[in-house]
């Protein structure tokens, strides 16, 4: 029994053998039965008072963690994902702060009497965001955690069968780690995760991909998913050379498929497949979702301002607003854009306005994009291919 509960435990005792006192002194009084239960229907009501403010609290705490995490890589006991070649290693905290002496096996490094933990070793890899059933004062683990490369994050790379023996008598230092023959050891530009713990969830949940390149100039891709119900269980770990490309696929029928078999929509693609998507699947790969595309091309990503291209890389809910942006959630065609002043996008309150002279459309206002190809139709999908990128206030505000 922790520290905390017994003192909740003594409190709830001390309380509970008064309240039977005072029933004792009720119970040797001349009063009427009656006035006991008068005394109870004040309870009763701030009883359910209290029921409905918990009601009201329902709705989880969202926190902007920081990427303070009480640990400093993915690894250790359950921990570990492998493709029976290769295991990787991401690194929340930089590797040079973490103890020399600490058992990475153990994964958690919580504050105590010695020191901080993990939470010591700053500034974090990543940034987070996380929400709480109540707060973290009361839970064991938030409900769900979302985080973020900084851009830099540290990534090692081992064989398989070397971190099987390294985990073997049950501990891993850094140093021990560091020393294995195999390590390969990489930067990873962009990363993101998407966490449901176990200690707070039924059905725990771990995605989490990187891309970056490697000390001896190859590139790396890492794309795991585990718990995902409508996902299967997977751990790729590609490492190649970096002018090689790595094909990826999408589902027969959706709009991102059209958009990688066209071959001019790299950008955009790249772009949407790192947004953290609120949805399963996401919309550009579910054949069943019913939306309309204003695409940009490779051309009008390569026309913006260099810096804002580098921010739309690096920061996934930045990419996400500006694919809302192109997006709407209704079959809409060319001969449809003038029925309305505007159209509202699949970010509901935000609209966008067509400028049509003649042949000549511009998707948002008349100093928009123009509309270079239209009603491109994809089962009950429509992509109209644009030739520069728009809403970029998202990126400026």
């Amino acid at each position: 029994m922790n520290k905390k509960y017994m003192q909740k435990f003594i409190g709830l005792s001390v309380i509970g053998a008064l309240f039977l006192l005072l029933l004792a002194a009720c119970g040797q009084s001349d009063e009427p039965a009656e006035s006991l239960a008068a005394v109870d229907r004040p309870e009763s009501t701030a009883q359910a008072g209290n029921e409905a403010q918990t009601d009201e609290k329902s709705e989880p705490l969202r926190l902007e963690a920081n990427g303070e995490v009480p640990f400093y890589a993915r690894f250790g006991e359950n921990e570990t994902f492998a493709n029976g070649e290769w295991a990787v290693v991401i690194f929340y905290r930089s590797p040079d702060c973490i103890p020399a002496d600490f058992n990475l096996n153990q994964f958690f490094h919580f504050p105590d009497e010695n020191g901080p933990g993990a939470f010591g070793c700053a500034p974090p890899t990543a940034t987070s965001v996380e929400l709480w059933a109540n707060s973290p004062e009361t839970d064991p683990a938030p409900l769900v955690a979302e985080m973020t490369g900084r851009g830099a994050v540290p990534v090692w790379f081992f064989a398989q069968a070397d971190i099987e023996t390294a985990l073997a008598d049950g501990v891993v230092t850094i140093g021990e780690l560091a020393a294995i023959p195999s390590r390969r050891v990489g930067t990873a530009v962009t990363y993101t995760e998407l966490l449901h713990p176990g200690q707070s969830n039924a059905q725990p949940l771990i995605q989490f991909a990187a891309e970056g390149t490697l000390e001896d100039g190859d590139c790396f891709t890492v794309d795991v998913s585990q718990g995902a119900p409508d996902v299967a269980d997977h751990t790729t770990l590609l490492i190649n050379g970096c002018d090689t490309a790595v094909p990826k696929t999408y589902p027969a029928g959706s709009l991102a498929a059209y958009l990688a078999a066209d071959g001019r929509f790299t950008t955009f693609l790249a772009l949407t497949d790192e947004v953290i998507h609120e949805e399963s699947p996401p919309l550009l790969v579910n054949p069943a979702r019913v939306l309309t595309l204003f695409a940009p091309t490779d051309e009008a990503f390569a026309a913006m301002p260099p810096d804002l291209l580098t921010r739309l890389k690096g920061d996934p809910r930045l990419a996400e607003e500006l694919l809302f942006h192109h997006t709407f959630d209704r079959p809409l065609q060319s001969k449809d854009f003038g029925l309305l002043p505007t159209w509202p996008t699949i970010i509901t309150p935000v609209h966008v306005a067509f400028a049509i002279d003649g042949d000549e459309i511009r998707y948002d206002g008349a100093d928009g994009a123009l509309v270079i190809e239209k009603d491109i139709q994809i089962g009950n999908n429509f992509i109209h291919i644009i030739d520069a990128v728009t809403g970029l206030h998202l990126l400026t505000d």
